[in-house]
């Protein structure tokens, strides 16, 4: 009784809000509560029944990573991280058991308990909520008087919040951490201050360029509120503020802050432009400027030198008079589409209809987007602006001159010899591993193919160690997509990190290569979609029949595509026994070709569908049977693969018919005597 008191107790803390916004002191008082209630850290099974987010405090007091937390307890890491953030539940009783058999083992090999650093890594990953540094910051910004989105500034708010932001930075010199857990946002105005594009910004400071344009629009759901978090990103923007010399220019600055407020900056020159307009007519061009001859590309290559005066100063009226235009100043810098695409962060497909006529820009705001991006590329080396290589792009675009572009073979697919030969190449080159700057991959991208078998990784392996998506990585080793500058610079940096802990050796590449030739399941995509198509009413498959004819030949009643209500929704399952009025047990079958990445999302739906009716009755059995059409398959080794992501599966069958009919038998007799 008095246990579950203390229980009672800890959920007034742990049930009436997200465990990361407890504060200081009510997370050392339920740090106690744990200990008590879990006898000294010797029994975790109700505490977990009771609240599956209690894990997060059970880390902290570990003082383990996630990563390693999740391996000891037997979790995949991904489903850890949505338990600790109160996306998911662990209802299945013998999951919990197995987890609290983990836990007891992990508190037996820890000799002493650090209060102070379990709070320590607390901070880390909790809401920041009465941090006082924090909420003057927000005084001072609401006395300035700013909208909640930063964007509808008008200029002389920008101005002020500008001068504000210099004060709060050090002249720009640093960017602390309540100032960006006050406003996300500040670091746009920061962006805007140093004059610098999204893209630049975000690899040149190292930071994911999706998140930080997230952060940006102020979205909700990606503002960043942990201390963790927050720490890492000023730590990444101070260390760039420190290290690059940059001097801050008010009217630049201004400028790009009209750009992103999407305003006219000042109205046009109507008269300028309809010179320009002129200019270009004399000229006799033709409507697609792709359809110019030689002659004509160079009288319009040194009109357009005359008017920017040799490519320094490019008029806004230049670009709205013939959009096309930026054609001529894309050949100007020699670059190809491809080239240019990777070094702006400018789509392909829409350079393409630009450089056509087919988006005709006419207003200032778009057209000094395009100005900022050519001057950067102009001012990078004035000199290299010359006719005769942007003859030379202008014969390559016209189809007189074909750039030779070697194919090249895959590693995974070479034979052990050619990749023997490979490795000994790439190791010379390297010279021994230790000369991996970014053009060396961005030119040879096989490299990232040779250390990833040097880590004997798997490409959905390797990409959550590097955090690039897998595509990627397969396009990137498969040589039929250039790294840009911004990849190849990050995987550079990852990849002499992790060449650091590998052994070098030519018999272990070739050992590893052999092995990574064995069938390797992909990793569950992190996005799984959690809403499923309503099942129409279909003929069973040849899986199901096959379950099916087991039920029949046991005489076991059942219902196929049962609808079960789980009190929140119906829940469609394959097979229920004997009905879906009071099911017993549920079955769900998969079958696939391959044991893929598309299997696991399959699986894991499933787990979570069983967690649902879980939820409502935990006493029912649940049973995942997979088939999968592949000679190659190692049974044993997928079965302990997936059985790391199933958290409410109680039985897992993979291509085993015969074991399910033993077991659905020994099953029968308590289905035929509760029924």
């Amino acid at each position: 009784m008095e246990d579950r008191d203390k229980l009672n107790e800890c959920n007034l803390i742990t049930k009436a809000r997200d465990i990361r916004r407890l504060t200081e002191e009510e997370f050392l008082s339920l740090t106690n509560q744990i200990k008590e209630l879990t006898k000294n850290f010797n029994e975790f099974k109700q505490l977990i029944k009771e609240n599956s987010q209690i894990l997060l405090i059970i880390r902290c007091i570990t003082g383990m990573k996630r990563k390693d937390f999740a391996s000891a307890i037997g979790i995949n890491e991904e489903i850890l991280r949505q338990i600790e953030v109160g996306r998911r539940e662990i209802k299945k009783e013998s999951k919990i058991n197995e987890i609290s058999k983990n836990l007891e083992e992990i508190f037996s090999k820890i000799s002493e308990i650090s209060v102070e650093n379990a709070l320590e890594l607390f901070k880390e990953v909790a809401i920041s909520t009465d941090n006082e540094k924090v909420e003057k910051i927000r005084s001072e910004l609401e006395k300035i008087g700013l909208p909640e989105d930063l964007r509808k500034m008008d200029e002389e708010q920008f101005l002020k919040v500008l001068e504000w932001l210099k004060e709060k930075t050090n002249n720009f010199k640093i960017f602390p951490e309540e100032v960006f857990l006050a406003k996300n946002q500040l670091i746009l105005i920061l962006r805007c201050a140093l004059g610098m594009t999204r893209t630049s910004f975000a690899r040149k400071v190292g930071i994911n360029q999706e998140t930080l344009r997230f952060v940006e629009m102020n979205r909700k759901e990606n503002r960043i509120r942990t201390l963790g978090i927050a720490k890492r990103w000023c730590e990444k923007v101070t260390n760039f503020l420190k290290l690059s010399k940059i001097e801050i220019d008010k009217g630049k600055s201004l400028l790009l802050w009209r750009i992103i407020r999407e305003k006219q900056a000042g109205e046009k020159d109507v008269q300028k432009e309809n010179e320009i307009k002129e200019m270009l007519k004399n000229l006799q061009l033709p409507q697609d400027l792709r359809d110019m001859n030689k002659n004509q590309f160079i009288n319009l290559f040194n009109k357009i030198k005359e008017i920017t005066n040799g490519f320094t100063q490019i008029p806004t009226e230049l670009i709205t008079a013939r959009s096309d235009i930026i054609l001529i100043l894309r050949l100007a810098t020699g670059l190809s589409r491809k080239e240019f695409c990777t070094k702006t962060g400018i789509r392909l497909d829409t350079l393409k209809r630009v450089e056509r006529g087919k988006i005709p820009i006419k207003n200032n705001a778009p057209a000094l987007r395009w100005i900022i991006i050519f001057s950067s590329l102009f001012n990078e080396d004035p000199n290299k602006i010359n006719l005769e290589k942007a003859i030379k792009a202008f014969k390559v675009l016209k189809g007189e001159v074909k750039a030779k572009e070697e194919e090249i073979k895959p590693v995974m697919k070479m034979s052990i010899e050619e990749a023997k030969e490979f490795f000994k190449k790439i190791r010379d080159e390297t010279e021994n591993f230790t000369k991996l700057s970014f053009d060396k991959i961005r030119d040879e991208p096989r490299i990232i193919s040779v250390i990833r078998i040097l880590l004997n990784k798997s490409i959905p392996e390797f990409s959550k160690i590097v955090g690039k998506d897998e595509s990627w990585i397969r396009r990137w080793e498969n040589g039929k997509v250039k790294l840009n500058i911004k990849s190849s610079i990050f995987l550079s940096n990852k990849l002499k990190e992790l060449i650091k802990e590998v052994n070098i050796s030519e018999e272990n590449f070739i050992k590893n290569f052999i092995d990574l030739h064995h069938v390797k399941p992909n990793e569950v995509n992190e996005n799984v979609k959690k809403v499923l198509k309503a099942l129409k009413k279909v003929k069973p498959t040849k899986s199901e029949q096959e379950v099916i004819n087991v039920l029949e030949d046991l005489n076991i009643p059942f219902t196929l595509h049962a609808n079960v209500d789980c009190l929140k929704r119906i829940e469609n399952f394959d097979i229920a026994i004997p009905d879906e009025k009071s099911p017993f047990c549920l079955i769900e079958i998969t079958e696939t070709k391959k044991f893929n990445g598309n299997l696991r999302t399959k699986v894991l739906v499933t787990d979570h569908k069983f967690q649902m009716i879980k939820s409502v009755a935990n006493g029912v059995k649940t049973i995942c049977f997979v088939k999968i059409n592949d000679k190659l398959i190692i049974k044993d080794k997928a079965k302990e693969i997936i059985k790391t992501e199933l958290l409410n599966t109680d039985f897992l069958f993979i291509n085993e018919v015969d074991e399910l009919k033993k077991f659905l038998q020994n099953l029968s007799f308590h289905i035929k005597k509760k029924f």
